[in-house]
C-alpha cells in the first residue's frame, strides 16, 4: 500500500462474500465523491462509467478488458453508504451480486469497507479479493489527484 493508505487484510468465501477495508487519508466527502461521480469512479474502475447515484439510479460499467457490467442502486445513505446490485450486460450465466461501499470518519480520513456478495451461491467465485483490492490502490491514487487539486 501508498503511505496514503493502509489495507486491512482482505477477505473472501466464494459462498458468502469478497470484503476489502481499506484506511485513506482523504475526507468522507472526498471518498464519497470519487464513489459517485462517474468522472472519478473512471479513474479508479478502470472502466467506462454511467451512474445515477440515488436510489433506483441504473449504471453501466464497461471495463477495459471489454467486460460489460450494469448496475442498480439500491440503497443511499449520502456521504455513509452506497449499496448497488450488478451483474454482467450478456446473455451469459453469471449471475448478479450486491457491492456495498461503507464509508466511517477517522482521525486522520475514511475507513472505506467494499463487500460484494452473492445473491447466489456462485455470484462471486470469479471475484477475487485481488481484483478489488487492486481497484482501491487506483482509488488511493485518484484521492490523491482529487485532494491536491
Amino acid at each position: 500500500m501508498t503511505e496514503h493508505a493502509r489495507d486491512a487484510e482482505g477477505s473472501q468465501d466464494a459462498d458468502t462474500a469478497v470484503r476489502r477495508e481499506i484506511e485513506l487519508d482523504a475526507a468522507p466527502a472526498d471518498v464519497w465523491e470519487a464513489l459517485t461521480r462517474p468522472e472519478l469512479l473512471e479513474q479508479w474502475f478502470e472502466a467506462e462509467v454511467e451512474l445515477d447515484p440515488r436510489p433506483g439510479g441504473t449504471g453501466r460499467f464497461i471495463g477495459a478488458d471489454g467486460e460489460h457490467r450494469v448496475a442498480r442502486v439500491d440503497e443511499v445513505e449520502e456521504g455513509r453508504r452506497l449499496a448497488l446490485t450488478w451483474w454482467p450486460d450478456d446473455e451469459g450465466d453469471e449471475p448478479a451480486s450486491k457491492v456495498e461501499f461503507v464509508l466511517t470518519p477517522t482521525h486522520g480520513g475514511t475507513r472505506l469497507v467494499v463487500t460484494e456478495s452473492p445473491l447466489t451461491a456462485r455470484a462471486c467465485v470469479a471475484t477475487t479479493g485481488a481484483g478489488w483490492a487492486w481497484r482501491l490502490e487506483l482509488l488511493v491514487l485518484t484521492l490523491f489527484l482529487l485532494v491536491r487539486a
